[in-house]
């Protein structure tokens, strides 16, 4: 699924930002939901991070921000794992 977005947005492998944006979409985004399994605040942080990097990357260079829900929905599970971490301190 990741690979028809990356497919269908046009990847270009000589571009800097277009490398930097795979690093942080879906790559940051997989490491930070894997190490979340056993750190939610860690892993869920870098999952956000990564979908906030990834969204300022792309209005940067395209100025526009991602169209559409599912790069949102991708990065959803870090959301959560947030909020677990926070009610579980408590």
């Amino acid at each position: 699924m990741l690979l028809a977005f990356i497919v269908g947005e046009g990847f270009n492998p000589s571009g800097l930002n277009q490398w930097l944006g795979v690093l942080l979409f879906p790559i940051g985004i997989s490491l930070g939901m894997i190490l979340a399994w056993w750190k939610e605040g860690l892993g869920g942080s870098i999952t956000v991070g990564s979908l906030l990097a990834f969204y300022a990357l792309h209005l940067a260079t395209a100025g526009t921000f991602p169209k559409g829900w599912a790069w949102l929905v991708f990065a959803a599970p870090g959301f959560l794992f947030l909020l677990s971490s926070r009610i579980s301190r408590k």
